[in-house]
């Protein structure tokens, strides 16, 4: 099915992705290397001229974009992180720790300025990531149930409004 979505033969996709785990790697890779948001978050020359809301405003807006253009994203993660297994380890390990740990740093940091809300910086990062990819990845039921389509500009931008507004002390 792979090498048929992709137009491409069957041989070909199994010439360059011998198994299911190169495959998924691949995709893991492709993804990352179109996440802004990590780049937001792993940019050192903003220090001192960007502000700790202003950039963690950036990183929620890149996340929620992110998440629009790969709905699939949050579906295939969440697949893969119901129990431990080579790929979850590798995936932690190669992208996501990283993120996770720049992203609570810049809770935490926002938190001792006084611009973000108190609470656990992995539970606010982790509720970050959920209203930011859950709209896109259950999109036909969002639909379904508020009648608007998350895919709209208006519904992205109401959902980096609203995670901004949960997060932020001053809404």
């Amino acid at each position: 099915m792979v090498a048929e979505d992709a137009n491409v033969s069957q041989s070909l996709l199994l010439y360059h992705f011998p198994s299911k785990d190169q495959l998924w790697k691949a995709v893991a890779d492709y993804v990352h290397s179109h996440n802004t948001a990590s780049t937001i978050l792993h940019d050192e020359t903003d220090l001192g001229t960007v502000s700790t809301s202003d950039k963690l405003r950036a990183v929620i807006r890149a996340y929620v974009m992110m998440f629009a253009e790969i709905p699939a994203l949050h579906r295939m993660m969440t697949q893969e992180a119901h129990q431990p297994s080579e790929r979850l380890a590798w995936a932690c390990e190669s992208y996501t720790r990283k993120d996770f740990n720049k992203l609570c740093e810049l809770i935490v940091k926002g938190q001792e300025e006084g611009e973000v809300r108190s609470g656990n910086p992995a539970r606010l990062r982790y509720a970050i990531i959920a209203m930011a990819a859950v709209p896109f990845s259950v999109a036909a039921e969002y639909q379904y149930l508020t009648n608007r389509n998350p895919f709209s500009s208006a519904e992205i931008e109401s959902a980096i409004d609203f995670i901004n507004h949960l997060l932020f002390v001053d809404g």
